[in-house]
């Protein structure tokens, strides 16, 4: 039986090893690790739906400067216990202690002793394999409808810039749901269902009433992968979030402009991720890395298409070499001389 796993990894050049390593472990133990090849942008909905659909998540967590790690990786984690899916996480050993949540399956692993650890990471993954369990239990479903999007506080955006949205979704294929907020609590239990089967929600975070918080609550109760607007320049939220992952700004003045946005936070919630389903693949993925790092932790579509065509690539073919997937004396200059790391994945 094959565990499709989402694999929360870094992209830095001292990272390509790592890569490889914990890809062919999992690729041994019966995972397929579903990766997110580097792009010029992400959003939250996009790795929460993306989750959705996997059993259960692995990390790998290494040191950057000053003890600093991922916080794209830090959210993924968070992401992981938020979604209520099981976590492992491997954690190198020269990161401080409680640096993720002592709840949390993990492990220690070591730049200098891959080959003396290999049968304590084999048992990790059986453990965190058994925990998942032979047969996971899907998503409950009564019937099946038509994917189905959901837009709280559109009320506060310009009449124009509401209407194009739900043209743009329809043309997407999503039916439209809109929170009424002159509804009172509770709400019915039609409403509820609707809410636990929505496949995206589209939330303007500001001036929210009553009504809205408590579907903006519920939807996150439930799991909905969100997207995040919002008009105001200040908004205070988390700032120790990568920027990424908080509400979108848009001016509620242009609807040109705030379509363009909007719409593309909904093109990449739906971008697909890459599942590596053997060792051709990940091979193919780990040279693609390391071959387009980028200094200033810029990535482009272009560069995110090229890795993927790697990967397809590799299909063709039946045997590939280590000489034509990682120079083996680039990585031990990546162990051993480790290039400044920048604040991207």
């Amino acid at each position: 039986m094959i565990f499709p796993i989402y694999f929360a990894h870094g992209y830095r050049p001292r990272e390509v090893p790592f890569n490889e390593y914990f890809g062919i472990l999992f690729e041994s133990m019966g995972f397929s690790p579903s990766i997110d090849p580097p792009s010029g942008d992400v959003n939250a909905a996009k790795l929460e739906k993306h989750l959705k659909y996997n059993s259960g998540l692995i990390a790998v967590l290494s040191k950057r400067d000053d003890f600093l790690v991922s916080p794209y990786i830090m959210f993924e984690i968070q992401m992981c216990l938020k979604l209520g899916k099981p976590a492992l996480v491997f954690i190198e050993d020269n990161l401080p202690d409680n640096i993720v949540l002592p709840t949390i399956i993990q492990i220690r692993f070591s730049t200098k002793s891959f080959s003396r650890e290999v049968f304590e990471h084999m048992n990790s993954l059986s453990i965190f394999k058994k925990y998942i369990g032979e047969s996971p239990v899907p998503k409950y479903h009564l019937y099946s409808k038509q994917k189905s999007c959901l837009l709280v506080g559109f009320d506060n955006l310009l009449e124009d810039t509401r209407k194009d949205v739900i043209n743009q979704l329809n043309a997407k294929g999503y039916r439209v749901l809109e929170q009424e907020s002159k509804q009172g609590l509770p709400l019915n239990n039609k409403i509820h269902f609707e809410l636990l089967n929505l496949d995206l929600a589209i939330v303007v975070c500001d001036k929210l009433g009553a009504i809205d918080n408590y579907i903006f609550g519920a939807i996150n109760s439930y799991q909905v992968p969100t997207i995040l607007l919002t008009t105001d320049a200040g908004n205070k939220t988390n700032s120790d979030l990568p920027v990424e992952f908080r509400p979108r700004l848009i001016s509620n003045e242009i609807v040109e402009d705030d379509l363009s946005i909007i719409c593309g936070q909904i093109d990449l919630s739906e971008e697909d991720f890459i599942t590596l389903k053997d060792k051709k693949k990940v091979h193919a993925y780990v040279s693609a890395l390391a071959s387009s790092y980028s200094a200033k932790g810029e990535y482009t579509s272009g560069i995110r298409n090229e890795i993927i065509n790697k990967i397809h690539l590799a299909d063709n073919y039946e045997n590939i070499s280590d000489s034509t997937i990682v120079n083996r004396s680039d990585i031990d200059n990546a162990f051993n001389n480790p290039k400044k790391d920048d604040e991207k994945k």
